[in-house]
Parts: structure tokens; sequence; C-alpha cells
């Protein structure tokens, strides 16, 4: 008899294991909808809402990004990007694309096309980052070595020849110029 109840309490134990959720990471409990006993995973006329559970990383921080058509194109996952907070001007942290949405979203900015993305990053120790901080994020899209970028109406042009004035002490000089991209 007592072998026939310690197997039992085996079945039980096994059956209670299944019904455990385990987080995949380790996180905070930031919201829930679910209550002891309530069901899981079926559906039942008497069910209509949705049951959930929020776990989050508090040291992993997610941006959301409304990205214009033109650049979207040179973005891909896990492309790297700077990320400064409003908050804490003089730290820059390293994130990288961990979502690039391909639908384009509703209605952007004076009616240009605009893609969702999301840029992921690590905090700092003992840095105090809240939700719905305002960030700046810089992506390198393109980039040549050995030339610089200036605006076009600094560019002349005298027989032919495209050049730059460039201060040398007190005196200017024309520097011929190549232009890649104009």
């Amino acid at each position: 008899l007592v072998e026939q109840k310690q197997q039992e309490i085996e079945t039980i134990m096994k059956k209670f294991d299944n019904y455990i959720l385990k987080a995949n990471f380790d996180g905070v409990i930031t919201k829930m909808n679910i209550q002891v006993w309530d069901t899981i995973g079926t559906t039942t006329t008497n069910q209509t809402e949705e049951k959930y559970i929020y776990i989050e990383n508090p040291d992993l921080l997610e941006i959301n990004l409304d990205i214009d058509q033109t650049s979207i194109v040179k973005l891909h996952l896990g492309m790297e990007a700077e990320i400064t907070l409003d908050a804490l001007p003089d730290k820059v942290f390293s994130g990288i694309f961990t979502e690039i949405n391909t639908i384009p979203s509703e209605g952007g900015e004076f009616w240009a096309t605009t893609y969702k993305a999301k840029v992921a990053f690590q905090k700092w120790s003992g840095d105090v980052i809240l939700w719905a901080m305002t960030a700046n994020v810089k992506v390198i899209l393109d980039q040549k070595l050995g030339v610089i970028s200036i605006p076009n109406v600094a560019i002349s042009e005298e027989e032919g020849t495209l050049f730059v004035l460039k201060k040398f002490w007190n005196k200017f000089k024309s520097i011929p110029v190549s232009v890649w991209l104009a």
C-alpha cells in the first residue's frame, strides 16, 4: 500500500511539473492578467479575455523607432547602433537592431511612409533608465574612408574644375575636389 501511494505521489508531481511556467531568461514580472486556477491555452465560450504575464529583463532595453522608407532598405537585423539618452547625454550605449518591420506604419509624419524597427541595448550598472525616456539612435548606413562631406554650396566651379576654398593662416587657397555624391 505504501509503494502504491508513493507511486501516486510521483505521478501527481510529474503532472504538477507540467503546470509550472518557466521563462528562458532571468527577469522581473512587470504585469500579469492571470490568477491561480485560471485556465490557459483553451478557448471556451465563457473565456474571451486573453491571459498573459509580462516578464522583462530590467537590464535589457529596447527602443522603438520610426524609420523613413529611404533608410529602412539599408538596415538589417543585427546591425549596430549607438544610443544616447536625453537623460544621460554623456553616455553612449551600443545596441543592435532586433526587429525591422516590413509593413509600413499608419500615417507617418507629414504622410511620409515610415516603418517600425527596434534596437536593443544593455544598460550599465547603476544607470537609472525609465520607460518612455527619449533617445537618439545613430546608425552608419554608408561610409567612405579618406573623404569628407561638405554641402554642395561650398563647391565652386571654374573652367570645368570643381574646387573648395581652404583657409591657410589668413589666406584662402583653391583645392581641387572630386564629387562622389551630389
